[in-house]
């Protein structure tokens, strides 16, 4: 957020003008907890107090906007242009909101305006960018990367690093590679792919892939297929000539919606031995039913994790079909729904799908998976595991998705298992799930008989 401290006019009161630039920072560090109704109302309170200080209005139209209230959004950007018409981050946060309610030709004209005025600034090229790539622009995905990393983490992960960035293009052959993995889980899994397609480009290549040891577990077939060693986080960095982001490979490997490289399957066959055992002891229905595993939120420190979750009792509607058995694969604070909504219709595969099993609970999860007949899921990990795994899988996507999976379609290229159903309008959520309940009766009927 800007900080409207220098531009208080003199002749305000010293008390009132402490107040609003106390009420401003306090709206900044709660955004950073997605208090989005709080931060709105300490801004509102700036602009009644100081109503000629663009500041305010530009942070409070990043605040509606990020809060999906896109038409309060715009009339308040469009203030903060009247008070000052060469505000780039108010013309950037309009074409960030037109994108939003999918106005593309809008969206890129406010941008262009933004960049204009401010053609350096990483914040409005990084949005530009994540706009562009949600509308299957995915030549853009270069810039996209390139001013995530800056904007995101504020440094280069590479700047102290032994090694020089990998650019993408000189012969691998013969020198070690480090690959940082970064971002979700999710992430992680979709992008493990490209180290696998590197290997097999440059097999005298050797690779040092960095992660967390939960996504180490699960992706450790490729170290046992040779396809790389896998490192733990936090440590030293090893002795590598060139280094790179996972995300990153697939700028490199210049993928377009058309032609998305396959997954290798190796989390897969690391997955399948546990799926087999856990067979024997896994909780049947009592009468046919098709066994449907579900997942309604992410993680909470996720900044649109309020945009992609699905709430609970919608989700457990599902359970009023007949022929159909819910399995809970939801862990951390969502599982607290089950208790919350007295759900015992569902059937709650335990607390190993959480953090108790340490690094092996994403295997455990992906193990559950395998003995599901469908999964039913909101953009979060267990959409990608089990893509990753070939599980029949219903994906249930906002109007503003992650740019992966583009705006439009029902299928996508990243999971040929995957179909998507998508919102029409926001936080309308209703007659997705109405949809998912039509298909899946006549699936779960024709199934069981």
């Amino acid at each position: 957020m800007e900080n409207p401290e220098y531009r208080i006019p003199n002749n305000e009161t010293q008390l009132a003008s402490k107040l609003a630039v106390d009420l401003n920072q306090y709206a900044a560090e709660i955004m950073k907890r997605y208090k989005f109704d709080a931060a709105e109302i300490a801004l509102r309170k700036c602009i009644a107090m100081h109503p000629k200080i663009d500041a305010f209005y530009v942070n409070l139209g990043g605040v509606l906007s990020d809060a999906n209230k896109i038409p309060e959004a715009i009339d308040v950007l469009e203030k903060c242009i009247a008070l000052n018409p060469q505000h780039a981050k108010a013309w950037g946060n309009l074409g960030m909101a037109y994108g939003k309610i999918g106005q593309f030709e809008l969206s890129m004209q406010f941008y262009d305006k933004a960049l204009k005025i401010a053609p350096r600034d990483h914040g409005i090229l990084w949005n530009r960018a994540f706009t562009k790539a949600s509308f299957g622009h995915w030549d853009i995905i270069d810039q996209y990367e390139k001013y995530r990393t800056k904007q995101a983490r504020g440094i280069d992960l590479f700047k102290d690093s032994p090694f020089p960035y990998w650019n993408g293009k000189d012969d691998l052959n013969g020198k070690t590679l480090y690959v940082q993995f970064d971002q979700g889980i999710g992430d992680r899994i979709l992008y493990s792919r490209f180290v696998w397609h590197l290997k097999q480009e440059y097999p005298d290549c050797t690779i040092l892939a960095s992660g967390n040891e939960r996504t180490n577990t699960l992706l450790w077939g490729f170290q046992q297929e040779g396809i790389c060693t896998l490192l733990p986080e936090k440590i030293p960095f090893p002795k590598a000539d060139l280094g790179i982001y996972a995300t990153e490979l697939a700028v490199r490997a210049k993928i377009t919606p058309d032609n998305v490289p396959s997954d290798p399957g190796l989390i897969l066959r690391y997955v399948q031995p546990m799926a087999k055992i856990m067979r024997k002891y896994f909780p049947m229905p009592l009468l046919p039913a098709v066994k449907i595993g579900v997942c309604w939120t992410g993680n909470p420190d996720m900044p649109k994790n309020h945009e992609r979750s699905i709430p609970a009792e919608l989700m457990l509607s599902l359970a009023e079909l007949p022929h159909v058995a819910l399995y809970s694969l939801q862990a951390g604070p969502g599982a607290s729904d089950i208790d919350r909504l007295q759900a015992y219709e569902l059937i709650h595969c335990g607390s190993s799908l959480g953090a108790d099993l340490g690094d092996k609970s994403l295997s455990f999860t992906g193990a559950t998976i395998l003995n599901c007949d469908i999964i039913i899921t909101c953009c979060t990990s267990i959409a990608h595991l089990a893509g990753a795994l070939g599980v029949p899988t219903l994906l249930l996507l906002c109007s503003d998705p992650y740019w992966i999976w583009t705006r439009f379609g029902e299928t996508t290229a990243w999971y040929p298992s995957i179909k998507i159903y998508r919102q029409d309008r926001m936080y309308e959520w209703r007659g997705v799930i109405d949809q998912v309940k039509a298909d899946l009766s006549q699936k779960a009927v024709a199934e069981v008989q």
